[in-house]
């Protein structure tokens, strides 16, 4: 297997929250402090609440499980602009 295969095969099954919060500080240093901020609230907000208790893998996320976090933010109140912010 090569590096790439090896690195694939982890990530796919990383928790899925977990995941987001690693790929989130490694990116941290190509954004601008706002947006960091500002994605970090996003992660920490709706995103960690809604995945928390699903236990899902990277390799788990679908068009579908997206789809049922789009309706959990409507369902939460947010407009379609907010909610695009999520994508």
């Amino acid at each position: 297997m090569t590096a790439e295969e090896k690195e694939a095969f982890r990530i796919s099954n990383l928790d899925y929250l977990e995941f987001l919060f690693e790929w989130l500080e490694g990116y941290k240093l190509c954004i601008d402090d706002v947006t960091y901020d500002n994605y970090k609230k996003y992660l920490t907000g709706h995103i960690s609440n809604y995945f928390i208790d699903k236990n899902l893998k990277v390799a788990d996320i679908t068009a579908r499980v997206i789809n049922e976090f789009y309706n959990y933010l409507h369902d939460q109140g947010l407009c379609n602009n907010s909610i695009i912010r999520y994508h």
